[in-house]
């Protein structure tokens, strides 16, 4: 048998063998069998050498093919409209990706394993050159091994562009199973301090805002800091282990652009700023925190635009000299700060906000609108030139907003949130007021009661607030949490000019856009979030919270009962139809409490606490109903009793 197999069809080149086929060999034959197969072995290797040269080539064929395909590929994305885009466009562009991110989980050690990053060299190289991506820097050391390693990245990445600078631990960097583990250390090591030395000390004249929180440099480090020329932010929260102390640092007073500074539970005494310079001013002061130091600081305050103050409480009417800060315009209180309006002199205030926490045994929210009102009656034009006014109140009674309606004049937006849960009354009371004395406040534009639901009686009520605002007024704008849609209603509301927002129903949810916006204003105005206990008050303080807005904490309560209110929609619609067919069984003709003289006068004749308490038991049922019953009882006799309390001022 012969094979044959041609290698190269232009040379001619080839490679042949030949083997004989046999199927059983004879005595005779056995010496040329022992033969064959020896040529036959030679043949095989032959073409076994051969395949691995021709294997070989292959390979190299292979190998240049895809060379070539790569080549191709490159020419082809050359050739693609976003490869022939400037590098200045690119960076644009690029920076928007990674900055939008960032903005929903700023931790600048992300910005290494951004996908962008991982596209190509070109792309990873703009990255790498566009000093505004890592200007930016936020880190939390305490939870994070490499933060040393990611700040130096950032400084040196950053160019000679403004610096702001983040470092905190109070709350653990938010990283998702892709991006690592983190583990949480109490101390920061020291040698990770002496790692960034040189590029904290050599980026300082860049800084443009500094933020410690609950983070402690080391006082070597600290006192090394002097020239601060760029300046403008400094956010200081529970960083006074090393930063003050026994002696009094002058880290910050060598910032001439420094206007801006926010100070949480920091002993005062310890810190030198150049507080005539200070234009915004957020104070959380704790027990022993400097106090006295405080108050001389705030005298120096000149130039205070804004100020925000949350402070443990105290009796200011004795033994201070009043305050006289001629530029404030915004005013946002918490707790016992809001004494602090016993000593301000503030002609220029335009905005006021007043919050306490929900604990009525530390904080009677009644005496602090006491003192609102005090602060307007001193300085009746600064009160009438007031035009916003927020409140968190914790139930302070009947005649409180009369009171201040009387005082502050020109209002044009009133917010008012009640703190007290599962109840609205103080809402309700605005409405009521607002709808009965027409001849109160008659610039307003907005009122805002982020927490209250409208639905059985509450209709007429605002029914009644559009009538006479229409008339006398030019109210153009209500926010509630939740509205029972009636179309006589929103016909109402419509005719009189005016626009209701609520969460429910969907279609009366305001914009987003508008939204975002007036949530960012309401995040200026109530500054501070914090709660202040007794572990705060020695710096001892939990971790957690949000710090950039006070009511993060009744925004969460907000969305957990709108949850608890969808699942609940046709109870609550049934129970509004059992409270008006019992309040018209109760009170014969009844319409609306605050509208009806008949119901002024039968309710004030319906005085005796056993009358109540039969009116109370009338909303009948089982004993599985009583909370029902309780709530119900209680909001109609604190509808009609608002009414009484408005003719009784009057």
């Amino acid at each position: 048998m012969q094979l044959h197999t041609t290698l190269c069809h232009e040379c001619g080149a080839s490679v042949t063998a030949s083997t004989t086929l046999t199927s059983l060999a004879s005595s005779i034959e056995e010496e040329n069998i022992r033969e064959a197969i020896a040529a036959d072995e030679t043949s095989i290797r032959s073409f076994e050498g051969h395949i691995t040269s021709m294997q070989k080539t292959l390979n190299d064929l292979r190998s240049q093919r895809a060379i070539l395909a790569k080549a191709l590929a490159q020419k082809r994305m050359l050739a693609a409209p976003i490869s022939r885009l400037p590098f200045e466009i690119l960076a644009i562009i690029l920076a928007q990706v990674i900055l939008s991110d960032f903005d929903s989980t700023p931790d600048s050690s992300l910005i290494s394993q951004h996908p962008v990053l991982l596209a190509c060299q070109r792309w990873r190289d703009t990255v790498q050159a566009t000093p505004e991506i890592w200007v930016n820097i936020r880190l939390h050391p305490h939870f994070d091994g490499r933060w040393c390693d990611t700040l130096i990245e950032c400084i040196q990445r950053s160019g000679a562009l403004p610096l702001d600078i983040h470092l905190s631990h109070a709350t653990p960097p938010r990283w998702d199973a892709a991006h690592g583990t983190f583990t949480f250390r109490e101390v920061v090591p020291e040698e990770q301090w002496r790692a960034v030395e040189k590029a904290l000390l050599d980026s300082a004249p860049r800084w443009r805002c500094m933020h410690l929180g609950m983070v402690h440099p080391p006082r070597w480090l600290v006192t090394r800091i002097r020239n601060l020329p760029t300046l403008t932010d400094l956010e200081l929260d529970r960083a006074y282990q090393h930063i003050g102390g026994r002696n009094e640092v002058a880290l910050f007073k060598d910032a001439p652009a420094l206007t801006r500074a926010r100070l949480s539970y920091m002993r005062l005494s310890d810190i030198s700023l150049p507080w005539p310079q200070l234009t915004h001013l957020h104070i959380v002061l704790g027990a022993r925190m400097g106090f006295e130091f405080f108050i001389v600081a705030l005298r120096n305050c000149s130039s205070l635009i804004s100020l925000a103050l949350t402070m443990d409480h105290r009796d200011l009417r004795e033994g201070h000299r009043p305050i006289s800060l001629p530029n404030v315009q915004s005013l946002a209180l918490r707790d016992g700060g809001v004494q602090i309006l016993y000593l301000l002199k503030a002609p220029q205030t335009r905005e006021i906000h007043l919050s306490s926490t929900d604990d009525e045994r530390r904080y009677d929210f009644s005496e602090h609108l006491d003192m609102l009102h005090a602060f307007g009656a001193c300085d009746t034009v600064m009160a009438a030139s007031v035009t916003k006014l927020s409140l968190a109140v914790v139930t302070p009674g009947p005649s409180w907003g009369i009171n201040l309606m009387r005082v502050y004049t020109g209002l044009t937006s009133l917010r008012v949130v009640d703190l007290t849960e599962d109840r609205h009354y103080e809402m309700l009371h605005v409405l009521a007021v607002l709808g009965r004395h027409q001849q109160l406040l008659p610039r307003l534009k907005r009122v805002l009661l982020p927490k209250l639901n409208i639905a059985g009686l509450d209709v007429a009520i605002l029914r009644q607030v559009a009538e006479t605002r229409a008339e006398h007024c030019a109210l153009e704008e209500l926010e509630v949490r939740r509205i029972k849609c009636v179309p006589e209603l929103l016909t109402c509301l419509r005719e009189a000019g005016m626009t209701v927002y609520a969460r429910r129903p969907a279609a009366l949810r305001r914009p987003p856009k508008e939204s975002k916006q007036l949530g960012a204003e309401h995040a200026r105005l109530e500054w501070d979030s914090d709660m202040l206990s007794d572990e705060e008050s020695t710096g001892d303080v939990s971790e957690g919270g949000d710090e950039s807005n006070p009511f993060a904490e009744l925004e969460r309560e907000s969305s957990e009962e709108e949850n608890n209110w969808d699942e609940s929609e046709e109870e609550v619609s049934d129970w509004d139809d059992d409270w008006e067919e019992e309040v018209d069984e109760e009170e014969g003709d009844v319409e609306v409490p605050g509208v009806s003289e008949d119901v002024e006068d039968s309710n004030s004749e319906e005085g005796s606490e056993s009358e109540e308490e039969d009116e109370f038991d009338a909303y009948g049922g089982n004993e599985s109903d009583e909370s029902e019953r309780m709530r119900l009882g209680a909001a109609t006799l604190m509808l009609l009793g608002l009414m009484q309390a408005a003719d009784d001022i009057d």
